[in-house]
């Protein structure tokens, strides 16, 4: 199974995301700096009684990019877009040829299919040129998860839906998706995550997913407490193959844990996990508030991460701890 726990464990592996992360969130080319996003009034003053909320922020992009624009499978299945694309295409190819055998020529394919270990998944399949291939700019994948558990331990509720924007081939092409109440939950790191709201991700390789966002809300519980955030201008990229998922992230988070004030997101430094591991392994991310203040997260190992904080925004970390990625979950 490829993945990571950093992204298993996370919102909307859907990606989405996804997300989904999406993200699922990644910059172009990654990097800071530039317009922080906000006014200063509207944005958190970052100081060492919040740097760790503040953390978690960017934590939440990057968990919500991988999960919108994964490319392996993971604990969610068949919740990446890769996943989503190919498992479900092919049970709407085999819906459409049903269809195409009794003679209709323009299909709208419904069935509820068994998930792999439990629930069941409704999936509705709008082929708009009725040949039986998701290949056509309009056409849709619905999909409604009903307790549904691919892997042993986690599972999926809630709607998503997915519009072809665009098509070229399965390695090129740009979906929309839509998410109504769209939930997952991981019993082993007793995480559960909730996703509304729409993206859209444009795959450009067999690997390579850029997600892109302006309406999207995520909420997630863990270790007993809740914090929900709400992305603006996310720009994501994740390039997930066999052995490692990379991540680049851009953009601006308000979050109920530093009431609704913003934050702006970033990688200076592309974030990347292997398949191997539960959490990152290099990488940085930074989380820039008003006057210059801001909180740096390095990847240290697969298990621990440098935190560091510029709490008066002049450019200098004063203060740098060393702590478990798990931590910021």
């Amino acid at each position: 199974m490829t993945g990571s726990r950093f992204m298993r464990a996370s919102f909307l592996r859907p990606s989405l995301l996804a997300l989904a992360s999406a993200a699922m969130l990644a910059a172009c080319g990654g990097g800071g700096g530039g317009d922080s996003g906000g006014s200063s009034s509207t944005q958190l003053a970052i100081t060492s009684d919040n740097a760790t909320s503040a953390a978690r922020a960017g934590v939440a992009g990057m968990v919500t990019s991988e999960m919108a624009g994964t490319a392996d499978n993971g604990v969610f299945g068949t919740s990446g877009i890769n996943g989503i694309v190919d498992l479900q295409t092919r049970r709407a190819h085999s819906l459409a040829a049903h269809a195409l055998a009794q003679g209709r020529s323009q299909i709208a394919a419904s069935a509820t299919v068994n998930c792999a270990v439990s629930g069941s998944m409704t999936v509705n399949f709008d082929d708009r040129n009725g040949n039986g291939a998701f290949d056509a700019v309009g056409e849709s994948i619905s999909i409604s998860a009903a307790n549904c558990v691919q892997d042993a331990g986690s599972s999926l509720s809630g709607a998503f839906t997915l519009t072809l924007n665009q098509f070229t081939s399965l390695t090129n092409l740009t979906l929309g998706l839509s998410f109504s109440n769209f939930s997952a939950s991981d019993a082993a790191s007793g995480m559960s995550t909730a996703i509304n709201g729409s993206l859209t991700a444009a795959r450009s390789s067999a690997t390579l997913v850029t997600v892109r966002s302006d309406a999207l809300t995520v909420g997630v519980t863990a270790k007993g407490s809740s914090h929900s955030y709400s992305a603006q201008g996310l720009v994501a990229t994740v390039d997930a193959n066999s052995t490692r998922t990379q991540q680049t992230l851009s953009g601006t988070f308000s979050s109920s844990d530093f009431g609704g004030k913003s934050v702006k997101v970033s990688t200076p430094v592309a974030v990347q996990t292997l398949a191997a591991d539960d959490y990152p392994s290099s990488g940085t991310v930074l989380v820039e508030g008003s006057t210059g203040s801001a909180v740096k997260l390095e990847a240290v190992s697969a298990t621990q991460v440098r935190q560091s904080l510029d709490a008066n925004g002049d450019g200098t970390f004063e203060s740098t701890v060393v702590k478990l990625w798990s931590e910021l979950f």
